[in-house]
């Protein structure tokens, strides 16, 4: 319980509002007018409860720049805990005070005409006590963390979303390597790439396959082994002879038989000489005749048939195309996996030279001599296998060039049915494969799949948290609705609530709903832009205020066992309350006072004060609270003072009285001036108490005396007039002290205790005489 509070500095008008330290015992009844802090001490211990700064700094006093203090000393468990605030902080917090203020109300039930949202939470909060909360709380803590966990994730999606080119989340996540993904991807983009160049690639050149020097080693050797059996054999004897006469330099037979043609007449072409009778130019004649022209001239195109067919030049050919195929295959390696074959024109030249050198010295033994047979088996052999091995050089060439042409043949024709946005999404496809497997996709992943997995067990927490804390709303709700309407009833209220139950709708966090039901009708809660009946529109303040404090109340009794050890801070519990409504929530407190650690109440209301003093005194055993007060000090500051509560609701004429009594006992500790003062005025209360109606309207004693006077027979006041000489003197006496007798002098007539005693002693005298 809270013992002391002995340091206030600067909160509100509490300038310095300590000046001795405040008590509390466990019943404290504490008196201040309007405007003097009652709201203040009530925010200073709301803020206590709660640990909270801001509500105290709100409360800064406004003319001062001196920091805010607080000092309170509570007792817990026969230890006494000291709790500041200091340096612009609470060194801790009393959770178990509770408070009944304004600010409960504008934060729980309604402001103005309406009940907001905010309200109807803070509602729900307060109404279903600690557990509730704290499971709010865990739920709170792990929406938090749900969207923390949900903000990674979406900072991860983000991440992989510069990896996954949209492909959904959950088929990228799941996609497996393709280790030869960039060699598939390459291969696709030429084939698209391809796909848009068809045209120019139906048109492109392809390679050729070589064709082969032909040579007809048939005819030739048939050539070389022509004789002329037509021959005379005698002339042919004697031009061997004079052949053999000449052997060097060789191919004087075909020197001679050239220059048969020259002669034309009888002389020698060569030396002029007569040809006449000579046997050696008949016998060649004879020698050199048509036939061995005609095998002469055989022979000689040998020589020119060896030189071209067996050419070099033909192996050149070859070698050139061979360039020109090559050109063409490496003009398809932008499309095709293909290379130009090799070409062994170093050994193909060999070859056909070896070829020519063997059919040209065939050739020129037979043009030596025409007449023989030349070119054995051996020599075509020779000639064939040379020409046989440029045959199968050139096969094997041609094979790969033909599967080269098959190859390209193949492409042209596989273009014309290529799907080319077929081929892109393939390409889309192995592009994201291979962007997933890069070290930032991973991490992105894996970083996606953490968060996913935290959010989720967070997720499946909240939920269980929330089911239970449903289950605990339900049944605590409708025990509260019943308690709130008992109380409802027993203050007297022409409405209750209904439905009332938890409401997810809005920000997601669990708010109150409930309706009120007036002249057994239904009234919702509404809005001030309502038109029709609404909570605004039908409760009065009394109403509302009502509503708002069985609300507290249904919620601190609701748990005996937590009461007990409760704090509870009532300030003005009885404001816009009527007469009935205000004895109940008399009999209400004295009752739960008996039932909590500690209650505070703070009243503008003197008369509100006294009667719960009185109402305490009843409980079985007694309570007798301390009752203290906050008065106005110097500078139109506050400050904590004692409070005579009696004193305070006493009426003018019973503090007259008691004035005067105790000026007789010796125990007035006051200005006996205000007791000569009070000596008129104590008898005018008195005559106008006992013969009500029957003297003027706040008439003073002076008058009092004149209307006893005048009083006609039958009057009863004029059965007063024996004392009329009594009254004449005390009235004279007492007359100095007030201005409308003694103007000017009231202030300054003198006084003293012995002249004073006997008029007093006589107007009381007069009075108890009747």
């Amino acid at each position: 319980m809270l013992k002391k509070i002995t340091k206030l500095q600067n909160i509100g008008l509490f300038q310095s509002g300590t000046p001795v330290p405040a008590e509390f015992d466990r019943v404290t009844l504490l008196y201040a007018e309007n405007g003097r802090g009652k709201s203040t001490l009530a925010t200073l211990l709301r803020a206590c409860a709660l640990g909270d700064a801001t509500k105290l700094q709100a409360k800064k006093t406004l003319d001062t720049a001196t920091p805010q203090e607080a000092a309170l000393l509570f007792e817990f468990g026969g230890k006494n805990t000291p709790i500041t605030f200091s340096n612009g902080a609470w060194n801790a917090s009393v959770p178990q005070m509770l408070v009944f203020d304004a600010e409960f109300v504008e934060q729980n039930v309604y402001s103005g005409q309406e009940v907001r949202p905010e309200q109807r939470q803070a509602l729900l909060e307060f109404a279903l006590g600690d557990q509730a909360v704290k499971l709010q709380k865990q739920i709170g803590d792990l929406t938090k963390k749900i969207s923390l966990e949900t903000s990674r994730r979406g900072d991860a999606e983000k991440r992989i979303a510069g990896f996954s080119q949209q492909l959904p989340l959950a088929q990228f996540i799941v996609l497996a390597p393709v280790p030869d993904a960039q060699q598939q991807i390459d291969a696709l983009r030429k084939r698209v790439d391809a796909a848009k160049n068809a045209a120019a690639l139906a048109v492109r050149q392809v390679p050729a396959a070589l064709v082969a020097p032909a040579f007809d080693t048939d005819a030739f050797f048939a050539v070389l082994a022509k004789k002329l059996a037509d021959v005379e054999k005698d002339a042919e004897t004697v031009v061997r002879q004079h052949f053999a006469k000449h052997p060097a330099p060789p191919g004087i037979e075909a020197w001679v038989s050239t220059g048969q043609s020259f002669v034309g007449a009888d002389d020698c072409p060569f030396c002029g000489q007569t040809l006449e009778g000579l046997a050696l130019i008949e016998a060649y004649k004879g020698y050199f005749n048509q036939a061995y022209a005609d095998l002469k001239k055989q022979v000689g195109a040998l020589a020119q048939q060896a030189a071209t067919g067996l050419a070099d030049e033909r192996i050149s050919a070859l070698t050139a195309q061979a360039a020109t195929n090559t050109a063409r295959i490496e003009a398809w390696k932008d499309q095709l996996e293909i290379a130009p074959p090799p070409l062994p024109s170093d050994q193909l030249t060999q070859a056909i030279a070896g070829a020519r050198a063997g059919a040209t010295a065939l050739v020129a033994a037979k043009q030596g001599q025409p007449l023989d047979a030349f070119g054995e088996a051996t020599d075509k052999a020779v000639i064939l296998e040379r020409l046989g091995q440029i045959g199968t050089a050139v096969m094997a060439y041609n094979a790969q060039i033909n599967a080269a042409i098959g190859m390209i043949d193949g492409f042209k024709k596989k273009l014309t049915g290529e799907d080319v946005p077929a081929l892109q999404t393939q390409i889309r496809n192995l592009e994201i494969a291979l962007a997933r497997q890069h070290a930032d996709a991973i991490k992105a992943v894996g970083d996606y799949q953490a968060a996913e997995a935290e959010r989720k067990k967070r997720d499946d927490e909240k939920k269980k948290n929330r089911a239970q804390l449903d289950l605990l709303m339900a049944a605590t709700l409708i025990q509260y609705q019943g308690q709130i309407n008992q109380m409802l009833g027993a203050f007297g209220a022409g409405f209750t609530i209904e439905q009332m139950k938890p409401n997810y709708q809005g920000t997601g966090d669990p708010r109150t709903e409930y309706g009120l039901r007036l002249r057994d009708r239904p009234v919702p809660l509404g809005s001030r832009k309502d038109a029709g009946a609404h909570f605004g529109s039908t409760l009065s303040e009394g109403d509302k205020r009502t509503l708002a404090f069985a609300f507290f109340l249904a919620r601190v009794t609701a748990d005996p066992a937590m009461l007990k050890d409760q704090i509870l801070v009532l300030d003005d519990p009885v404001c816009s309350l009527d007469r009935n409504r205000r004895a109940q929530t008399v009999e209400m407190l004295a009752e739960l006072a008996g039932k909590c650690a500690q209650m505070i109440v703070l009243s503008h209301d003197a008369y509100f004060a006294r009667e719960q003093r009185d109402m305490l005194a009843k409980n079985h055993p007694a309570v007798v609270p301390r009752i203290g007060g906050i008065s106005r000090v110097q500078g139109d500051y506050s400050a904590f003072a004692a409070c005579d509560i009696d004193d305070l609701c006493a009426s003018d004429y019973y503090r007259h009285h008691r004035q005067l009594t105790e000026f007789i006992a010796g125990t007035y500790q006051g200005n006996i001036r205000d007791v000569a003062k009070a000596v008129r005025l104590f008898l005018e209360g008195f005559y106008h108490r006992r013969f009500p109606g029957l003297l003027p309207t706040r008439c003073t004693f002076g008058g009092v005396i004149l209307a006893i006077t005048q009083a006609p027979v039958g009057t009863p006041i004029r059965c007063l007039q024996p004392r009329v000489e009594e009254m004449t003197k005390l009235n004279n006496y007492a007359g100095r002290f007030h201005h409308d007798t003694n103007p000017g002098n009231a202030d300054t007539a003198p006084v003293t205790d012995g002249e004073l005693k006997p008029y007093v002693q006589r107007a009381l005298a007069l009075v108890y005489q009747g």
